[in-house]
């Protein structure tokens, strides 16, 4: 009888209609719509919808001509990094290594909640029939949820990709305001050779203008065709297995720079306990120490912890600690990061939870063009999901809000930025009955110089203080 189902009421039409939820939505929800029209198309022909009308392969040429048709239609400004295929000494092909992509309302929320803040990058896999990486790069907004800010297709984790999609960045969205300060991301080598070769160009740049300098700036400014892995201080090269960031901290002009995921460290380090052959007991032990270490509140503590850690550990893993480890805690202790303008991030997870959202709809057997096109989809309804949310902010007020205090900004601001500032008002009252009794001396706040305290939230989200 299935031969004469076209034949049967209602089978085109539950087709036309079940083809526009195709890679939007699964099999039962679809359903779930067709029968309320009355219509019925079984599993198997729902999930043949898209494979049937994919006659022919797409060549290598005609796929990436279809990528950039879809995102250009669809009001992304996508870019290519190219490179040749030398072969003795002549170039025979050139191929495309990665491709990046963002939208105009991308754009728009970068520079307004990315800009002298952070954002996370990070890649995931299982996308395409290519195998390429997916590389998500995601801020936060003034409402504390995660948005994606760019999208790439990537062939690997090298420094080059890194770069090419910081001139990206710079180039679409950064290019008359302040690039971000901090991008948090795991210890990719590629990651930290391209931030430090930004840093490194970043900090010629200031010294060249200083006239007192004195440092060579040829030191600091590489050729494209030099390694990757030649990246360091000043005066010196390091091993490959090294990452280094912050290239000269100290010096003057503004450079962005690299915050490391707390989880992968602590991780990494207890994975390194298993292969050493450490008992299950001695590492439930470490891993405590070290979370004790990694999320020391200030400096005086983090020592203390780090010394538990190094006392319980052999002799080569404790050199190991401190050659690889101690020089990167500026990076992911909490005790340096908790006044970095990083919006109170402390890890990747972010950026590898939304990984979950980006990937429904998304899978090893689409094409790349396929891909976009669902990648697209997501990506149109994030002004929509945000101005929901501020909308949501505007109908009602935090249940703890000093009315009289924010009568004036309450109408401006989410509730999450009230939320965060709203202890902080608690601590200002009392810090100013504190002064009129005597037990703090009379404070005058000067804004051209910010909080002399270093307070967290300043520092940390561009919120006021007690100060």
């Amino acid at each position: 009888m299935d031969g004469f189902k076209i034949y049967q009421p209602g089978y085109e039409q539950a087709r036309q209609l079940a083809s526009t939820h195709r890679g939007t939505i699964g099999y039962a929800a679809s359903n779930d719509i067709l029968h309320k029209d009355g219509f019925h198309l079984r599993r198997k022909e729902y999930y043949n919808l898209i494979r049937k009308a994919a006659k022919a392969p797409l060549s290598n040429q005609e796929e990436l001509q279809l990528v950039m048709t879809i995102l250009e239609q669809n009001g992304f400004h996508p870019r290519t990094r190219e490179e040749y295929i030398v072969e003795n000494g002549i170039r025979t092909k050139r191929v495309v290594r990665d491709i990046f992509f963002m939208s105009d309302e991308q754009i728009r929320m970068a520079r307004r909640f990315v800009s002298g803040f952070l954002y996370e990058t990070d890649a995931t896999f299982n996308t395409n029939t290519r195998r390429l990486p997916l590389s998500v790069m995601v801020g936060i907004d003034n409402t504390g949820h995660t948005f994606p800010m760019a999208f790439m297709f990537i062939t690997s984790e090298s420094a080059k990709s890194f770069k090419f999609a910081n001139e990206c960045l710079t180039d679409l969205c950064f290019y008359n305001c302040p690039q971000p300060s901090l991008i948090c991301g795991d210890f990719s080598k590629g990651l930290g050779a391209a931030v430090a070769k930004q840093a490194a160009k970043e900090l010629a740049q200031s010294i060249q203008a200083d006239e007192d300098a004195f440092v060579d700036i040829d030191v600091f400014i590489e050729e494209e065709e030099e390694e990757e892995e030649e990246v360091g201080k000043p005066g010196e090269f390091l091993a490959s297995n090294t990452i280094v960031v912050d290239v000269a901290a100290g010096t003057k002009g503004e450079r962005t720079r690299l915050q490391l995921c707390e989880w992968h460290a602590i991780e990494a380090i207890r994975k390194r306990l298993i292969n050493k052959g450490y008992s299950k007991e001695t590492r439930e032990v470490l891993v405590d120490l070290l979370n004790q270490w990694v999320k020391a509140p200030d400096l005086e503590a983090l020592e203390n912890a780090r010394k538990k850690v190094l006392s319980r550990l052999r002799s080569d893993d404790r050199t190991y600690l401190r050659t690889f480890y101690t020089p990167k805690e500026p990076q992911f202790c909490r005790a340096y990061t908790h006044v970095l303008p990083n919006l109170g991030v402390n890890s990747t997870q972010r950026n590898e939870s939304y990984h979950v959202v980006v990937k429904q709809n998304l899978n090893k057997n689409l094409s790349v063009s396929a891909a976009c096109e669902a990648i697209v989809a997501r990506t149109k309804l994030l002004a929509e999901e945000y101005n929901e949310r501020i909308n949501d902010n505007r109908k009602n007020n935090p249940t703890l809000i000093d009315l009289k205090a924010f009568a004036k900004a309450r109408s401006k601001l989410t509730h999450y930025a009230i939320d965060k500032t709203m202890a902080e008002w608690r601590a200002t009252k009392d810090f100013a009955d504190a002064i009129d009794s005597g037990d703090e001396d009379p404070f005058e706040f000067e804004e051209a110089i910010g909080c002399p305290c270093e307070c967290e939230l300043p520092l940390r989200f561009g919120l006021p203080c007690k100060h």
